[in-house]
């Protein structure tokens, strides 16, 4: 029993941060980045483009690591302890 719960939080925690990359990566870190160089790209240059791009890139970090946090903190609940059960209740 003690098995599958330990599989199932490092399950659980490599599946968050994957998450937490794509999410912090991909979407907000080279979406921004890609974002902000079609506003620039554009024949009117777009203003309000590259400030959500702005924003987005500013945004990735602190979402990437509030993700890995709260991955860590789901992963902690279900990591069982020495002293039997989950966090010894």
């Amino acid at each position: 029993m003690q098995l599958i719960k330990v599989v199932s939080a490092i399950v659980l925690f490599l599946a968050l941060l994957a998450g937490a990359a794509y999410l912090g990566g991909w979407v907000l870190f080279i979406g921004g980045i890609v974002s902000i160089v079609e506003a620039f790209k554009a024949t009117p240059v777009s203003g309000l483009g590259i400030a959500f791009g702005l924003l987005r890139v500013l945004v990735a970090a602190p979402t990437f690591w509030i993700t890995v946090m709260l991955g860590g903190a789901l992963t902690a609940a279900v990591w069982p302890s020495r002293r039997g059960g989950i966090r010894g209740r």
